[in-house]
């Protein structure tokens, strides 16, 4: 009977948490206190529910709190995310910044990524393509390319290597042939370019 009554209090304090319009420090120190009272009164040790109460309340700052706020939101299926904007204690080295991903070459997403790279004033933008997309690949490089200024991927190695320079490899490749020997420069060229765990970061 007492567990039974312990569990209704405690679980009516936590349900004060989705009937506040706006958790505060005040709605988390009024469940706090509610939880201390429901366990005092199933006798449970006083040193214990002050250690309990000291604890709760050591990892409840600002951070802490917002790290509560998203998972809280996020048990009831709304997308949260958490954003440091404290400038003088972060102390980043390196802040990655993940856009939503880009299919086809419209202007409004184009305006968007644009819109994105001015507000944060990136050192390095990573332009990430769907390899399903075959030779559509450079158009879309070269689209996103003249909107920001794309610091990495493979284009720019692979330019380097002017390819298309070998016209007498292209236009053997324009009558389908495609022998050992060209298939090897191809490798070789390849290999210019360097150790794979470089290219790709």
């Amino acid at each position: 009977m007492v567990l039974a009554d312990l569990g209704r209090k405690i679980t009516t304090a936590l349900q004060s948490l989705s009937r506040a319009t706006i958790i505060n420090e005040e709605v988390l120190n009024s469940m706090l206190k509610q939880i201390c009272a429901a366990l005092l009164e199933a006798d449970v040790n006083i040193r214990l529910v002050k250690n309990l109460r000291e604890n709760v309340r050591a990892g409840s700052g600002k951070t802490t709190t917002c790290t509560k706020l998203a998972y809280h939101y996020l048990r009831k299926n709304w997308k949260s995310c958490l954003v440091c904007a404290d400038t003088f204690r972060a102390g980043f080295e390196m802040i990655i910044v993940d856009t939503s991903g880009r299919h086809k070459q419209e202007e409004s997403l184009f305006e968007e990524m644009l819109a994105v790279a001015n507000a944060i004033k990136p050192d390095n933008i990573i332009f990430v393509m769907d390899a399903t997309i075959g030779q559509a690949c450079e158009a879309q490089a070269k689209a996103f390319k003249e909107k920001v200024d794309i610091g990495s991927g493979l284009l720019d190695k692979v330019n380097e290597l002017k390819l298309d320079d070998n016209d007498e490899l292209l236009e053997k490749l324009k009558h389908g042939q495609f022998t050992l020997r060209a298939m090897y420069e191809q490798f070789q060229n390849i290999m210019k370019m360097g150790p794979f765990s470089q290219i790709m970061t």
